[in-house]
């Protein structure tokens, strides 16, 4: 497997590795080469340009189209109204768990028709949900994009991991691990550093407190955000935030961390601050006028 680091603008197509893909996101094989979703959206983050330290993006996991139908565009649009500078959703896009290759199709049609509605460029992470065997994966190569990859905005680095590699579901095999050791170090002048995956691997897998958390340790990581379970929770690992934040849009877990939501992250120069925003927290400067108090709107 491939890992990469986006630095640059993706002008050059499959000459600097791109995902293959048909133009209409065809059958697995086809020749055509297009630009995948999450290769345009680094493409817009490197576009922007910005090598400030002041800004802020939003973290949501589970979205899980079409879900609840309702919960994730709602998300979106309260996303939209904050302004962040991007948005990384921590994986479990769409239901998956078929092996009809329309059906997977159908779904990943959905998820693009829903996030066109994002006002600002979002970047996907893999879940289980979203690649059950080496057909779903290459789909999601294709349309979707690379399974492990970082890039940096500001002063700051952003590394996804996969949690669904075959053959290390549920840990973070020795590939990408090494590739991981590459890219920290190479990012080692960040002032911060944040990690997403899909799993919460850091609460039930010894090899990432051997391996993965021992490592992260050594740089400025800053927090490591995660999704797969459905509720809101933070841990705290060494000093180093964990967060799970798995209530984009499907179903809701039980408990105190069991409601939807998405995060918040602000970044202001060596600052950084967390919030959880509840979906429906969020309100246009339109929800009350004059006009709606005149007509009873």
């Amino acid at each position: 497997m491939t890992y990469r680091r986006f630095r640059v603008i993706l002008a050059a197509g499959a000459a600097l590795g791109l995902a293959v893909a048909t133009g209409a996101f065809g059958p697995v094989g086809a020749e055509a080469v297009t630009a995948t979703m999450c290769d345009e959206a680094l493409a817009e983050i490197e576009s922007d340009g910005f090598i400030g330290d002041r800004f802020t993006f939003c973290v949501i996991g589970d979205t899980r189209v079409p879900g609840l139908a309702e919960i994730f565009p709602q998300n979106l649009r309260e996303m939209n109204l904050l302004d962040p500078a991007f948005i990384i959703d921590v994986g479990d896009l769409i239901p998956g768990y078929t092996g009809n290759v329309s059906a997977i199709n159908r779904q990943w049609d959905d998820f693009a028709r829903v996030c066109a509605a994002s006002q600002v460029p979002l970047v996907p992470v893999v879940g289980n949900h979203d690649v059950r065997d080496w057909q779903s994966r290459a789909i999601y190569r294709q349309r979707i994009g690379p399974l492990a990859f970082s890039f940096s905005y500001g002063n700051a680095h952003f590394i996804c991991l996969d949690t669904e590699e075959p053959g290390h579901t549920n840990n973070i095999g020795p590939a990408q691990l090494r590739w991981l050791k590459g890219d920290l170090e190479a990012a080692r002048s960040a002032a911060h550093i944040f990690v997403f995956m899909h799993k919460p691997i850091w609460a039930y897998d010894a090899n990432w407190l051997r391996d993965v958390h021992s490592l992260l340790m050594k740089y400025p990581v800053k927090a490591v955000f995660a999704g797969h379970e459905h509720v809101y929770r933070k841990d705290v690992v060494d000093d180093i935030p964990c967060f799970v934040t798995g209530g984009g849009g499907a179903e809701i877990g039980s408990g105190k961390g069991g409601f939807y939501h998405f995060m918040h992250v602000s970044v202001k120069g060596e600052r950084v601050n967390f919030a959880v925003v509840k979906t429906g927290g969020v309100a246009s400067e339109e929800i009350v006028t004059g006009k709606t108090i005149a007509t009873g709107e």
